[in-house]
């Protein structure tokens, strides 16, 4: 099994003034599939603390943002796209990203 490397970014981030965006449609598919609402993600993002790992696909540089939405840990992934934030999807943590996310927060 090969193991993944991870490349940090940045632990914290400074949403202050951020603008973010997401489509109402994958909105709402998110909340379908992952039954956690995309939108809660700006919190996620905003109180933090995070684990922030970059994720590449295809031309678009991707986030994947990993922290805790209450007692449960998620992972979001996001963008930047026209100065904002643009949420893509929030899904439950696997286990080596809460493992990641411990490590560098307890």
């Amino acid at each position: 099994m090969r193991r993944r490397e991870w490349l940090f970014v940045y632990t914290d981030m400074d949403t202050t003034g951020r603008r973010f965006e997401w489509d109402e449609a994958k909105c709402r598919s998110n909340l379908i599939k992952h039954q956690l609402d995309l939108r809660r993600g700006i919190n996620l993002l905003q109180d933090g603390p995070t684990v922030t790992v970059a994720s590449r696909r295809g031309d678009e540089e991707r986030f994947v943002s990993i922290g805790l939405l209450g007692d449960v840990y998620v992972a979001l992934v996001w963008t930047e796209r026209n100065g904002a934030i643009r949420l893509i999807s929030l899904r439950s943590a696997r286990d080596a990203e809460k493992r990641q996310h411990r490590q560098r927060h307890g």
